[in-house]
């Protein structure tokens, strides 16, 4: 029979697909996606010889799930190179943002620690500023929002917002057991990379944040010029946690430092250019000592500023070895806005020795430290009596004291048991299972002074890197510039 005759044709051809199959089951998915490719032109109905059904089908799929788009295009440049990376026009915005001013609170957060947003810098005169945010501090909540498995682009978008309106700040801080909320207008804010400290004794200390766009080199550009006029015979940069940036910038900005021309700055090799090498303009000033301050967050561009300076014997670095990212990276932008960030060259600093994947060793490797807490002056707070609501005397003032220092009260310490103090006071019983009364009870206090006692235990973490390089700087310390 016909029907028959069919349904052996189709037994057959699933008996030799299956053997097919079974041969080819080493095959690469590549081979296998090409191979279904080639089923589909060559015996499908609807297909000619120059079809691919696999770039059709990708089309269908992404246009059915747009959302899915960025997160697999990014999965293939991470599959290509652990630096590549593709952003939807939004979050490049966020992560990279164009212009030098914005508004918001003015932080900048940290991308290189994991488990929470905590905040990298505070800049001078921001409302995160003002309201006493610092670095270090976990951004847990933003308008009653847990954003603690936000990422860093969607916590941006939380944050800022227009001119005027008002957010709420919930903040984690170290050695403090509560939330500490903080409610800030936002404001514009301008970023600069650039930042000063007169350290006494003619030393200059400069930080660069990032070697970010042309107002980066323009802000580092008019200080420096101007050190040796102010009297300074030392300066100290500090590149720890800077994260690299634009080329330019940094070639401009060593133009600047190295007095001599000629000199080799920096190589450049790209695939289709070859290696290209990097001179001095003689255009620059050297200080008398010059230290750079490096660690383990140190990458691209700013491991280059500090090999540079240090194999032509310019500076002394100090702290701890470098990332080690020696690649850079193109950003293309796309039809729709969107961006490719793609390796596509090699840097190298004075000396052409790579240190892609080893990092730069400073010459003195130092460590942070740390130190006692610094607990303020404390005077006595028995917790044999209750303190009272409307009370006014020492022992409200030294009990608010306690509530500041472990988080509890935000404003000053005053020596009036108000409705604010109040609060502070119920919320450590609350936080501590104790009861939660209308007053400071005799056993709330105990516990209070308990807490602080614990905490006049703990450690803080000491600048040790920096204290090292101002020594220097000083000609307290005169370490050997290795090559």
């Amino acid at each position: 029979m016909k029907i028959k005759k069919i349904l052996s044709m189709l037994l057959c051809a699933v008996l030799i697909a299956a053997a097919a199959a079974t041969t080819a089951s080493a095959a690469t998915y590549t081979e296998k996606l090409e191979e279904l490719a080639a089923i589909i032109r060559e015996a499908g109905l609807y297909s000619s010889e120059d079809d691919d059904p696999i770039m059709k089908a990708l089309e269908r799929y992404f246009t059915d799930n747009p959302d899915k788009f960025a997160e697999f295009a990014n999965y293939v440049f991470q599959t290509h190179d652990v630096y590549s990376h593709y952003y939807t026009a939004e979050d490049y915005e966020k992560l990279y943002p164009k212009a030098t001013k914005y508004v918001g609170i003015g932080v900048e957060m940290d991308d290189t620690r994991s488990g929470g947003n905590f905040i990298k810098n505070v800049f001078e005169g921001s409302p995160a500023e003002q309201a006493g945010i610092l670095p270090g501090d976990e951004i847990v909540s933003v308008d009653g929002v847990d954003v603690t498995s936000y990422s860093l682009p969607s916590l941006t978008s939380l944050i800022r917002g227009d001119e005027g309106t008002e957010v709420v700040i919930g903040i984690r801080r170290e050695n403090r057991p509560v939330i500490i909320e903080f409610r800030l207008t936002r404001q514009p804010i301008t970023v600069s990379n650039i930042e000063f400290e007169d350290m006494g004794d003619g030393v200059a200390y400069i930080k660069i944040l990032r070697f970010g766009d042309l107002k980066t080199f323009f802000d580092f550009a008019y200080l420096y010029i101007e050190l040796p006029d102010m009297g300074f015979k030392s300066v100290i940069f500090d590149v720890r946690d800077n994260p690299g940036g634009s080329l330019d910038v940094l070639l401009n900005i060593l133009n600047y430092i190295v007095p001599e021309a000629g000199m080799d700055l920096m190589s450049i090799y790209t695939r289709e250019n070859g290696h290209e090498v990097y001179t001095s303009t003689g255009l620059g000033w050297q200080p008398e000592k010059m230290v750079v301050l490096v660690n383990e967050n140190t990458v691209s561009a700013a491991e280059v500023f500090a090999g540079t300076l240090k194999n032509l014997g310019c500076a002394v670095l100090v702290g701890k070895q470098t990332y080690g990212k020696g690649l850079g990276q193109y950003h293309l932008t796309l039809e729709d806005g969107s961006v490719a960030i793609i390796t596509n060259f090699e840097i190298k600093p004075a000396g052409n020795e790579s240190y892609n994947g080893r990092g730069i060793v400073p010459d003195l490797i130092v460590s942070q430290g740390t130190a006692k807490y610094p607990m303020p002056k404390l005077g006595t707070l028995s917790h044999a009596n209750s303190i009272k609501l409307g009370e006014v005397s020492e022992s409200v003032y030294q009990l608010e004291l306690r509530l500041h220092l472990l988080g509890y009260l935000t404003d000053t310490p005053d020596n009036t048991f108000d409705s604010r103090t109040l609060y502070a006071v119920q919320s450590f019983a609350r936080e501590h299972g104790l009861r939660v009364l209308g007053y400071a009870s005799g056993n709330m206090i105990y516990h209070l002074n308990l807490a602080v006692e614990e905490l006049s235990k703990k450690t803080v973490s000491v600048d040790t890197q920096l204290e090292t390089a101002v020594k220097i700087a000083k000609g307290y310390l005169n370490p050997t510039i290795s090559h």
